[in-house]
Order: C-alpha cells, then sequence, then structure tokens
C-alpha cells in the first residue's frame, strides 16, 4: 500500500513519525505529532496529538501556564470572549438560535443566584504573586447550589464558576424586580390619589 504523506513539515525527533495519509501537516518539537496517524491540516507543537483528527491546533502538553504577546491592551471591540475548557480548547459561547435546543425560559431556575455568596479575596500567591484584591464566587459552594455554574478539572473537582452564564440569570431577575417595581408604584399612585366620593 502506498503511503500518501504530502505537503508535511516535521522539525524534531519522531515528529509525524505514524502518519500514514493526510495533507498540510506540520510539528515541531520532540514527538510532535507523534500519535497522528491520519489526517490533515493539523498543527502540532510538542504536542503528541491523537491518531486522527483534521484542522486542529495543539499546543504544549505539560506546561501549566501560558503567555502570548500582543494580547493584553490590544483591543478588538467587535469580538467575543474566549473561553477554556478543562481540556485545555478555545472557544467562543455562540448565541444564534441555529445552535441551541431545548430552549425554555429560565424565569424558576434564576432563582439560584439568591442562594450564592458574592466574595473578596485575594489568590494564593502561587496563582498572583501581585496579591491584587479580587471579586467573584467559590466554585465549591456554587457546584452545592447549581452544578451546571461550575466547570470541573481533569480531576473532576471544582475549578471555575461559568460567569457568562450567570449574566443571562441576572437578567431574568433584574427583568422581575422591575415589574414588581412597576406593581408597588401602581399601588402608590392609587394610594395618592383623591379619593372621589359617589357624585350627588
Amino acid at each position: 500500500m502506498e503511503t500518501t504523506r504530502t505537503n508535511r513539515e516535521a522539525l524534531g525527533q519522531g515528529a509525524l513519525l505514524a502518519l500514514t495519509g493526510g495533507t498540510g501537516n506540520v510539528a515541531v518539537g520532540k514527538g510532535a505529532g507523534l500519535s497522528l496517524t491520519s489526517g490533515s491540516s493539523n498543527i502540532y507543537v510538542g504536542h503528541a496529538g491523537v491518531a486522527s483528527e483534521s484542522g486542529t491546533i495543539r499546543v504544549g502538553s505539560t506546561q501549566t501556564a501560558a503567555y502570548l504577546a500582543g494580547v493584553f491592551g490590544a483591543t478588538a471591540a467587535s469580538g467575543t470572549a474566549v473561553y477554556v475548557s478543562s481540556s485545555g480548547k478555545l472557544g467562543t459561547t455562540l448565541s444564534s438560535r441555529r445552535y441551541k435546543r431545548d430552549v425554555a425560559d429560565v424565569s424558576a431556575t434564576a432563582d439560584v443566584l439568591l442562594r450564592l455568596r458574592p466574595v473578596a479575596f485575594r489568590y494564593t500567591e502561587e496563582r498572583d504573586p501581585s496579591g491584587e484584591q479580587q471579586y467573584g464566587l467559590i466554585a465549591e459552594e456554587v457546584a452545592d447550589v447549581a452544578p451546571e455554574l461550575v466547570v470541573a478539572g481533569a480531576d473532576g473537582q471544582p475549578e471555575t464558576v461559568k460567569y457568562n452564564l450567570v449574566d443571562a440569570l441576572l437578567l431574568e431577575l433584574v427583568k422581575r424586580q422591575e415589574a414588581r417595581i412597576q406593581e408597588l408604584e401602581a399601588a402608590v399612585r392609587a394610594l395618592q390619589e383623591p379619593r372621589t366620593g359617589p357624585a350627588r
């Protein structure tokens, strides 16, 4: 059987060694792309990859911090927030109904926010040597009340809160409070209006 490995670049011992098919793959570093046997248009830097995938970028595998120049302070006014999964996958949250199913109102769900405890804190020195004051929630506490608002780490323990979901629930609470305010204002106006007796 003829092996097709066209238009590929491999730099490093064992890089793309198992690849038997696909085009446009790039691997840099010892063992980079070593697990890939088929697939196209992948880029691996210091990551072994998986057996078969296409159109994927993987950088690093054992590192615990990442720095990217040219991002901080560079405004992208029309962009969207980027989120990171516990596996390190980067992505954005889509809002179009084209990508959603089982859509339902959250009127009852929003009440869970009233059971959460906002806190002031500082990260441990290991996480943030600057010790700047922070505000937020404790993931373990949120998991006890609303586990769907928590992201677990690779070990299954609560790692962070899905703050992007909290916003939508807050909006529901604001709408509810606004309706209540209007109701109370109407009641006050009714009490303040002069009472007119029966016509004589």
